[in-house]
């Protein structure tokens, strides 16, 4: 259901899931999470439609974000999602495309986060992934918040 209180609207969960990109049901839950929810923070400048473009062809790179421990291979995956969000193709590290970034406009609002950033906003869109997979269970098998 969505929509304001004078016209709401019902749509059919069948026609989202239908018209998602081929296997990327599984990482949808961590692109909302990465891109901004109510727990979770945004990427400046980037809304979700806009990150969606990224999504539709790169979102095997977010597919182990909220399953199991967060490793550092998911990270580096996680990250190389974010370099596209910024439209830097050739790196997968933000650092250096916060390098090309600043190269190119030299603007502080541009630039991507940094990693440390980026791996404590990761830390938390995994931990509200799981959240929000393990929901059906009573009591679910979460890492520490902390």
């Amino acid at each position: 259901m969505c929509g304001s209180s004078k016209k709401w609207r019902y749509i059919p969960t069948e026609s989202v899931f239908s018209n998602l990109p081929k296997n990327s049901a599984p990482a949808l839950l961590p692109f909302h999470a990465l891109t901004g929810c109510d727990t979770t923070s945004y990427i400046v400048d980037h809304t979700k439609r806009s990150s969606w473009k990224v999504f539709k062809d790169h979102n095997k790179l977010l597919n182990n974000l909220g399953i199991g421990e967060l490793t550092d291979e998911t990270i580096k995956s996680s990250e190389a999602f974010v370099c596209r969000i910024y439209n830097v193709h050739q790196s997968d590290s933000v650092d250096a495309a916060r390098h090309k970034l600043f190269c190119r406009t030299a603007k502080p609002e541009a630039l991507s986060p940094t990693s440390d950033a980026l791996h404590f906003h990761l830390m938390r869109v995994h931990y509200q992934t799981m959240t929000w997979i393990n929901a059906h269970c009573a009591t679910p098998k979460l890492p520490s918040p902390v």
